[in-house]
């Protein structure tokens, strides 16, 4: 019996990385054209999406600016807000994001994909009980906060 939860090795390759690149630069500029409303209170529903790449050493952060580079970058969101938050698989391993309050408690998801360049995507209201999201596969090592208050600072770039 194998334990579903332990990290598993694996490289990105080439390929993968470019295609989850170039599928979130599609949905970053999806948000020119859809009315997107950038304030300085946060990413309202109509807005960027929240974007991540999943690989089994972290969540990497991709959209918007403020988690671009990072690693399980803290998802600072606006209670009450509707966040669309999408991943993509740059390593071509299984691994779906989970949101969970601080007992544990599963408040958002999605599907797995263990497709290099597969996405998957969830839309939900945030809510004060959320603490800390993860992957269902990796939880050591794609583990990172979610901090509700001001939500994202953005400037329209």
């Amino acid at each position: 019996m194998t334990d579903r939860h332990a990290d598993r090795d694996g490289g990105a390759t080439r390929r993968a990385v470019l295609q989850a690149f170039g599928a979130a630069g599609i949905f970053a500029g999806a948000s020119d054209v859809t009315g997107a409303q950038e304030t300085t209170r946060g990413i309202s529903v109509e807005g960027t999406p929240l974007i991540l790449g999943g690989e089994v050493k972290h969540w990497f952060g991709l959209a918007p600016s403020q988690i671009h580079g990072k690693e399980n970058p803290d998802l600072r969101l606006r209670a009450g807000r509707t966040y669309t938050l999408v991943w993509i698989n740059i390593d071509g391993k299984e691994h779906e994001f989970i949101v969970e309050d601080s007992n544990g408690n599963e408040l958002a998801a999605t599907e797995s994909a263990s497709a290099p360049g597969a996405t998957r995507h969830v839309t939900f209201t945030a809510k004060k009980e959320m603490s800390r999201y993860y992957c269902e596969y990796h939880p050591k090592s794609m583990r990172g906060n979610v901090t509700l208050g001001g939500g994202f600072r953005t400037t329209g770039t």
